[in-house]
């Protein structure tokens, strides 16, 4: 028997040999396996932002999907807007919403950066987890 601690949990954990192997596996695994933020690769990413097919919604609103996240881009009371959520969450759980751009590309590259940044939070919370 092998006695695992968390930070998250209260209790340590008393589990036997093999599931200690198999806990031990995953977790070294799951810290090898995330990968650094990388702005190079967000740079390129938004450069071809603009070019990739957004769809329409039946509403009319132009949407797409990329990086765990569902954004909108849409006209909204003479300015364009974006909505940012995470993907298969309520409609109405926003993680954010921005408007008064000038232009669906301005509203789309704006939408791009504030996944970047989300992304760069959730990278900084991994790295102080690992």
């Amino acid at each position: 028997m092998r006695l695992f601690s968390h930070p998250d949990l209260r209790d340590d954990l008393l589990v036997d040999e093999g599931c200690a192997e198999r806990l031990l596996k995953a977790a070294s695994g799951a810290v090898f396996s995330r990968q650094a933020f990388d702005v190079h690769s967000r740079e390129v990413k938004r450069q071809q932002w603009l070019t990739r097919p957004w769809r329409r919604d039946a509403t009319g609103r132009a949407y797409l999907r990329a990086d765990g996240y569902y954004v909108l881009s849409y006209i909204y009371e003479g300015a364009w807007r974006y909505e940012i959520r995470k993907i298969n969450r309520s409609p109405r759980e926003f993680c954010l919403v921005s408007d008064g751009y000038r232009s669906g590309m301005a509203a789309r590259l704006a939408a791009f950066d504030a996944i970047t940044e989300l992304m760069r939070a959730d990278a900084a919370k991994l790295s102080k987890v690992a």
